[in-house]
């Protein structure tokens, strides 16, 4: 391993001798880091001895999961070099196999492509399932149909039965209303902050808009508390939601800490509490009017972490279709 010996190894890759040729490509592609990555490649790539382009090759994906001055785009190109070279389906496989290990939409669009392949489609679910359990919310958008589509190609029930728990897991924070305006922060002594009657509750405030995903990996939540920071005050957010038809619903929400709803300006919901906010919380039925329905919530916070999370189900808790999200003009 050590680089002096390099020197010797490229010189027995031009020897006459093919054995010789053979052990060199053998050592080169051994090595324990990914100094000679570019070595290997070209050999694997114009060898036309396949005992030396298969060792060339499989030394060539070893070294890409190792080459640390590689970014994760990096990687990705090198093993879609690799699968370009690849003649059998360990080859292939290999490939998957690497790719697996790197985190990324870009790593999942490329494994996602073989779950079509029915000597491939394994490898490319056990690959589509290690990186997208890993990867972030943000990314659910990308990692729930790759989930389903393992559901519907493989054969392995462990594979299957980790794809339904991952999108379980999306299901549970996906169509979370992320467009609100917020008012706040509002405080007064000797007063109960949950029942007290601040201006947005008469109808005033200035409200601006509400970043969302200001907490990493929580795109749902409304952090409030990193707006304003951990104050024990309250404050307010509001959204408009337009439903094509007179029906009812089933509000799923979330709060840290207390939270009160008001729906098309009348209180639908209260609940005084002191919590985590995690979603659907509290679960209730309501009736959306055909058209823009108007929705406020107050947030008190108690302390420590401060937002809220709200989304819109059909009764059945499945998703709802039709809605559309603006902000109150």
């Amino acid at each position: 391993g050590d680089p002096i010996s390099l020197g010797p190894i490229y010189g027995a890759l031009k020897n006459k001798n093919e054995e010789i040729k053979i052990a060199g490509t053998r050592a080169l592609a051994e090595w324990p880091d990914a100094t000679p990555i570019n070595d290997v490649y070209k050999i694997a790539s114009t060898s036309n001895n396949e005992k030396q382009r298969i060792l060339a090759i499989r030394g060539y994906i070893r070294m890409i999961s190792i080459a640390e001055k590689y970014t994760p785009q990096e990687k990705i190109k090198a093993y879609q070099d690799a699968m370009n070279l690849a003649k059998s389906i360990a080859e292939k496989r290999a490939v998957l196999s690497g790719v697996s290990q790197v985190i990324s939409v870009d790593a999942l669009k490329f494994v996602q492509k073989y779950l079509d392949d029915p000597q491939l489609k394994e490898e490319a679910s056990a690959a589509v399932i290690n990186i997208g359990t890993q990867l972030s919310d943000e990314a659910a958008p990308d990692v729930k149909p790759a989930m389903e589509k393992v559901l519907e190609v493989s054969d392995n029930d462990v594979f299957k039965s980790k794809a339904l728990k991952k999108i379980n897991a999306i299901e549970k924070y996906e169509d979370h209303i992320t467009l609100w305006q917020v008012s706040g922060p509002y405080g007064k002594k000797n007063v109960s902050l949950f029942d007290y009657k601040f201006d947005p509750e008469k109808g005033k405030g200035k409200w601006k808009s509400m970043p969302a995903g200001l907490e990493k990996d929580k795109y749902w939540y409304m952090s409030i508390n990193t707006l304003f920071g951990p104050l024990v005050k309250a404050a307010y957010l509001r959204t408009e939601v337009w439903s094509p038809n007179t029906q009812k619903v089933r509000m799923e929400l979330g709060s840290n800490d207390a939270v009160k709803m008001w729906l098309n300006g009348k209180l639908v919901h209260f609940n005084n509490v002191a919590r985590a906010c995690e979603p659907g919380q509290d679960i209730f039925e309501v009736t959306l009017q055909k058209g823009w329905n108007p929705i406020m919530l107050k947030v008190v916070n108690a302390g420590g972490g401060w937002g809220a999370a709200l989304r819109i189900r059909k009764l059945d808790g499945r998703k709802l279709d039709g809605l559309k999200i603006r902000l109150p003009k």
